[in-house]
């Protein structure tokens, strides 16, 4: 196994945890307020893919699909709290053996119980501890059935490579923004008022979760359509992280893995990274229901002779019938 294969793994694996930020809040014309009463249910299907290339060669290419349901368990004045429930299949993304997999059937279905505000905005998971000790015990019970087809200096690199993902699985912001990012797709337009007429550039500050500054990204939202009659409209949102930033995330990430100063600057040594965002959001924005967000992330690498790129995408629709 090549030297470089696991840092590659663990950058693509990082990169995919920024996430966007709110919209911004400095528009008049349409209002993205919920509209919700306590037993209203939509389900959603939501279809998510990767894709991996190390050079020109396809290294990975999956794709999971579930039906979520989500149900306003109380309203008050201040308040909606929701209950997502879903098809959990991490076992299946993780590439868990076929025979090793009725030891993760406790692990199928998944109860999120989170909180906004009146108008709709996200607020965050309730029961983030227990989802937490949930998601800890898979990945350790992953970490088992992998390790038998590794040898010993590989096992070493998966448990170190392991080590800042178990701390994001096991905290309720990387929870939120990372295994439940969907959450904070559907909830990100709410809470504002828009200028359908204009086309925002904005600079935009996105949480890094391994701690430490955030990272700064240039942002562009704009309205594709809008139909006033239906109460419906598509958004388009677009975000280019900034490199630099990107970079120092990389460099805090591979502290705490262990490695010294010297050999975090060696393995960083001319790497290059870009990494593109964009959103295309349907909703209706009365009663406040997304109709269909896709997602697309593209990330481009070079990391000592080692190149790669990766392409994530997402999409949440509503399920009609």
């Amino acid at each position: 196994m090549k030297k470089n294969y696991w840092i590659l793994f663990l950058l693509t694996t990082i990169l995919s945890v920024a996430t966007s930020a709110q919209t911004p809040h400095d528009s008049t014309k349409i209002n993205f307020i919920a509209y919700w009463a306590k037993g209203d249910v939509y389900k959603f299907r939501v279809t998510k893919t990767e894709k991996r290339w190390k050079k020109d060669q396809l290294t990975k290419d999956n794709k999971n699909s579930y039906i979520a349901r989500f149900e306003v368990i109380d309203s008050t004045e201040k308040s909606y709290k929701i209950k997502w429930r879903y098809e959990n299949n991490l076992q299946k993304q993780l590439a868990i053996p076929p025979q090793l997999r009725d030891k993760f059937t406790k692990y199928k279905f998944l109860d999120v119980i989170y909180t906004t505000n009146e108008y709709g905005e996200f607020r965050g998971i309730e029961n983030w501890r227990e989802i937490g000790k949930v998601m800890e015990e898979l990945i350790q019970e992953t970490i088992k059935a992998i390790s038998p087809k590794l040898n010993t200096a590989a096992n070493v690199q998966l448990n170190k490579a392991m080590i800042p993902l178990l701390a994001m699985y096991k905290s309720k912001q990387g929870l939120e923004q990372l295994v439940f990012k969907e959450l904070s797709l559907i909830h990100s337009p709410f809470g504002a008022q828009y200028n359908v007429a204009d086309s925002v550039q904005y600079e935009d500050q996105l949480p890094n979760l391994f701690g430490g500054a955030p990272i700064k990204a240039d942002a562009s939202l704009y309205f594709q359509s809008v139909d006033t009659a239906q109460q419906r409209c598509i958004m388009v949102q677009q975000l280019n992280l900034n490199p630099k930033d990107a970079m120092q995330m990389m460099t805090d990430v591979f502290k705490k893995m262990g490695l010294t100063a010297d050999k975090t600057r060696d393995v960083l040594k001319n790497a290059q990274l870009d990494i593109r965002d964009r959103y295309k959001m349907e909703f209706y924005y009365y009663p406040g229901v997304p109709i269909k967000i896709a997602t697309q992330r593209k990330v481009t690498m070079s990391i000592e002779g080692s190149e790669g790129r990766r392409l994530d995408t997402m999409t949440i629709e509503l399920v009609t019938d």
